[in-house]
C-alpha cells in the first residue's frame, strides 16, 4: 500500500507539477519584439516615409504603414528580350501572373518576372507593395527594397495582434546586400526576432528568416550572392 501511495504521488507530480514548470520555461523564452530605436526609412530620393521601419538593435525591418509609392523606373538595358528555353520569361509579355503587367528582368541565373506596383491593391491579396528604399550604415548596405509585389500574409503590424509584420530578408554574405523576399506575421513565440538573435560566433550575424513550409521564423545561415 505504501508503494502505491508513492506511485500516485509521483504520478500527481508528473501530470500536474511538471507542466507548470514547462509553462514557466516557455513564458521566459518569449521574444521581446519592441523596437524603441526604430528608424523610419524614406522612399528613395525623397523625404517621404516608405511605411517601413528598421530596428537596429534587433536587425529587422517592419511594415508599419501602407504607403503609396512612386512608379519604379526600370532601364531598358535590364529587361530581357530573348528566346532561350531555360529562362522563366523571355520578354515582358510572358509575365502574366500579376494583377498588372509584369517586367521580364535579366538576372544572374537567367530572366525572371517581377510585377512593379505603386500600392498594395496593385498586387494579389497575399502580396504587398513595399516602396523602394535603401538604408545604409557607414559603407554597408543594410536593407534595400523595390516597388514590386512580394508575398505577404500581413500588410502592417496591425494585421498581427500581439506581434509584428516583419520583412523576410534575402541576405548575402555577412549581412551585406539585404533584400526582402516578403512580409509575414511574427509573434513572441518565434525562434528569432531579427538577425541579432542569430549570431554564429564569427562576428557575422546569420539571418532570421521565414520558413514557408512550417510557417515559422527561425535562424538560417548566410549564403553568398550566387545562392550557394
Amino acid at each position: 500500500m505504501k508503494h502505491a501511495t508513492y506511485f500516485f504521488a509521483f504520478l500527481f507530480l508528473t501530470l500536474f507539477a511538471l507542466p507548470a514548470c514547462d509553462e514557466e520555461h516557455e513564458e521566459e523564452a518569449l521574444l521581446d519584439l519592441s523596437c524603441d530605436d526604430a528608424i523610419q526609412l524614406t522612399i528613395s530620393d525623397t523625404d517621404t516615409f516608405s511605411g517601413i521601419e528598421y530596428c537596429p538593435s534587433r536587425g529587422t525591418a517592419l511594415r508599419v504603414e501602407a504607403t503609396e509609392c512612386p512608379e519604379m523606373e526600370i532601364p531598358d538595358i535590364l529587361k530581357c528580350d530573348t528566346t532561350e528555353d531555360y529562362n522563366d520569361c523571355n520578354q515582358n509579355s510572358d509575365c502574366t501572373d500579376g494583377k498588372n503587367p509584369g517586367v521580364c528582368l535579366n538576372g544572374d541565373e537567367g530572366c525572371y518576372c517581377i510585377y512593379p506596383c505603386t500600392k498594395d491593391s496593385d498586387c494579389h491579396d497575399d502580396e504587398l507593395c513595399p516602396c523602394q528604399t535603401h538604408y545604409v550604415e557607414g559603407n554597408t548596405s543594410i536593407l534595400a527594397t523595390a516597388a514590386q509585389c512580394v508575398p505577404a500574409d500581413c500588410h502592417t503590424n496591425a494585421d498581427c495582434p500581439g506581434g509584428e509584420c516583419a520583412a523576410d530578408p534575402e541576405r548575402c554574405n555577412c549581412g551585406g546586400g539585404v533584400g526582402i523576399k516578403g512580409f509575414h506575421c511574427r509573434y513572441p513565440e518565434a525562434e528569432c526576432g531579427g538577425a541579432d538573435d542569430c549570431k554564429n560566433g564569427s562576428g557575422c550575424g546569420d539571418a532570421c528568416t521565414y520558413n514557408e513550409t512550417n510557417k515559422y521564423w527561425l535562424c538560417t545561415g548566410t549564403y553568398d550572392c550566387d545562392g550557394d
